[in-house]
């Protein structure tokens, strides 16, 4: 790998990319205790059963909504995961994907699936 156009050294991607695979595993494990994986790694929330009194059908809706959110939430984080490796294969990790710039290697080491600058950062939505 070439880190020429990195602040990070090889030994450095080495560890965040065993973070993230780690981070990977325990995101798609957590997605299957709640929901079933469907075509290209999407998954689908599976309906839980508590009974059939009103009570129990108002917390199968609350679960289902709660586990709906962590579904959208878990799924956003497993395509960062998956798209930082990806930037690791080809040789572009540690790049902001808006400016072109290297990330800061705190940035990274507290957030290894990070894809853009502290100063892209500040700006999205601006």
């Amino acid at each position: 790998m070439n880190f020429l156009n990195s602040m990070i050294d090889k030994k450095t991607v080495q560890v965040l990319e065993k973070k993230l695979l780690d981070e990977e595993k325990r995101l798609k494990e957590e997605l299957l205790s709640f929901a079933d994986r469907q075509a290209k790694g999407d998954y689908s929330t599976r309906y839980v059963d508590f009974g059939d009194s009103e009570d129990d059908n108002v917390e199968e809706y609350r679960q289902h909504d709660f586990n709906l959110s962590l579904e959208r939430k878990f799924e956003e984080e497993l395509t960062a995961v998956r798209k930082a490796l990806a930037k690791i294969k080809a040789d572009q990790y540690g790049l902001c994907s808006q400016c072109g710039q290297p990330i800061n290697p705190k940035r990274l080491q507290a957030y290894p699936a990070a894809a853009i600058c502290m100063k892209c950062s500040a700006n999205v939505g601006k």
